[in-house]
């Protein structure tokens, strides 16, 4: 019975670091354990049971069950805020492949925890939307809500359906472009589970949707305003503050910065106590192209600097973070803005941001380093990625990668260098992407063959059962299928046909 319990930890630090891959290596040895436990006595394998259920719910901590939606309602002040919320762990990231699997693992161990099984479910339809698997995930679903005879899934236990699944599918097939299936699926759906999240999937859905379409700004917004009514209408559901960040979105995303402006004023709902609405307001208003709409989005900062001091809103580090990145836009672009503010207002800001961001927080260093490499100042850059390093704040992959590139771009044996000396080993294959990306569009083919030569055998020896870091081979499929197509564009057939001879052999 200690099997589960040690498995379950392994699985909660696997979770923490966000690691999918690490997290399906874990939980396919701890259920290889738990096979040889139906050797143990009765009283031994019930234990293992009762553990098994937390071992299953290790995978979906609180954080990845609230991020249902990109919503949020009113909240203190997070300043204190842990820097593994940077990023929330989407179990959804498992693949499709793993989580059914899970599945069938559930329904055999812990068949009676219908709530668990309504999670596994839940994220399950989430992977197969976004693999692709339209007609997967609908044929689950249908099984869901009538039954299947015949149908593989008839042997599982069938999951219970709760507002969370019908908000994945409906948002799966807004994904997918399918808005009358997904309205469809909505309104087939039973009143207790068409909840205010999933009609804000759908408007959600909806407006992006609209704003990649061909239709103009007042027929994507109207279109938008009576979708809205008929929730108000089909359920008497009245719009939440969610609800509204969507529409303020969509104002600005179609161009009508005086719209949203407006009805972020008219404070519908309390946005002028809600850090979204603050958050959505400030971005629109100072990356829209008008003069006139930045020199308003100045003005709300400084409100809100106002505001936050006085103690009348409570500000979290994200709506921070975006005033920061147009703070360091301001101070180190080599452009000039369609409306300067003036200079002693933003360092004042500047200075009040310094001592109110926290100091140990991922997203923020990422943004202050971001802006430095976009300055040029790399010797800057590189001081803070150390500074993270040093305090045990791991870069992330993504801002490993980009700070990778700005080397390239000075040099790319020094890139190389930052790679081997600095990176952990599980980011090699991303960051060298980057590196030979940039050499072949730049048609150095010495330094990407270099790159090519030197690693495949390496890594490709190194991958054994005893290192599963490596058992994606170097250069992998996405690195080839990206060099094969620059190649191409560059009418490098030369190139092109070497590197096809590399791939057969």
């Amino acid at each position: 019975h200690m099997f589960p319990q040690t498995h379950m930890y392994a699985l909660e630090a696997a979770v923490a670091l966000r690691n999918a891959r690490v997290v399906g290596d874990i939980y396919r040895q701890a259920m290889h354990a738990m096979a040889a436990s139906r050797e143990l006595d009765p009283r031994s394998l019930k234990r293992v049971y009762a553990a098994l259920s937390h071992l299953f719910w290790s995978i979906f901590p609180v954080r990845a069950q609230q991020a249902l939606i990109n919503t949020r309602g009113p909240k203190a002040a997070v300043f204190s805020i842990e820097s593994s919320a940077d990023r929330a762990w989407d179990p959804a990231r498992l693949g499709s492949a793993l989580l059914a699997s899970l599945y069938r693992d559930a329904c055999e161990w812990a068949s009676s925890d219908r709530r668990l099984l309504s999670r596994i479910m839940q994220f399950l339809l989430r992977a197969l939307f976004s693999e692709g698997h339209r007609s997967r995930a609908m044929d689950l679903y249908i099984y869901l809500l009538h039954g299947a005879a015949g149908s593989d899934s008839g042997r599982l236990v069938k999951a219970q359906m709760t507002p969370e699944i019908l908000c994945e599918v409906v948002s799966g097939l807004c994904r997918h472009s399918q808005l009358d299936e997904a309205y469809a699926t909505l309104m087939d759906a039973g009143r207790e589970h068409r909840s205010i999240y999933v009609w804000n999937a759908y408007f959600d859905g909806l407006a992006n949707a609209a704003f990649s379409s061909s239709l103009g700004s007042e027929r994507a917004l109207e279109r938008l305003r009576q979708a809205m009514r008929r929730m108000e209408t089909a359920d008497g559901v009245e719009p939440d503050i969610a609800t509204r960040s969507i529409w303020l979105r969509a104002c600005f995303r179609f161009g009508s910065w005086e719209a949203g402006e407006k009805y972020f004023r008219s404070n519908h709902a309390g946005m002028q106590q809600d850090v979204v609405c603050w958050d959505t307001v400030i971005r629109g208003q100072l990356t829209s192209p008008d003069p006139v709409a930045q020199k308003v989005g100045w003005q709300l900062v400084d409100e809100l600097v106002k505001r936050v001091e006085a103690g009348t809103l409570a500000a979290d580090a994200r709506l921070l973070e975006t005033v920061l990145q147009h703070i360091l836009r301001h101070l180190y672009s080599h452009f000039a803005p369609a409306y300067a503010p003036n200079t002693d207002v933003v360092r004042r800001i500047f200075a009040w941001l310094a001592a109110s961001l926290p100091q140990a927080r991922h997203n923020t260093f990422a943004v202050v380093i971001g802006w430095l490499l976009a300055a040029g100042r790399m010797d800057d850059a590189l001081e803070l990625h150390e500074t993270m390093r040093h305090c045990a704040l791991w870069p992330s992959k993504s801002l490993n990668c980009m700070v990778v590139r700005a080397i390239a771009q000075q040099s790319a044996a020094q890139s190389v260098e930052f790679i081997e000396g600095r990176l952990p080993r599980q980011h090699f294959n991303a960051a060298y992407f980057a590196v030979l990306k940039l050499a072949v569009q730049r048609r150095d083919y010495d330094e990407a063959w270099c790159i090519i030569d030197r690693h495949y055998p390496e890594i490709s020896a190194a991958a054994t059962a005893d290192s599963p870091e490596y058992s994606a081979p170097f250069p992998d499929a996405t690195m080839y299928s990206t060099v094969l197509r620059l190649t191409s564009e560059n009418g490098d057939h030369r190139q092109h046909r070497l590197l096809l001879d590399r791939m057969q052999a």
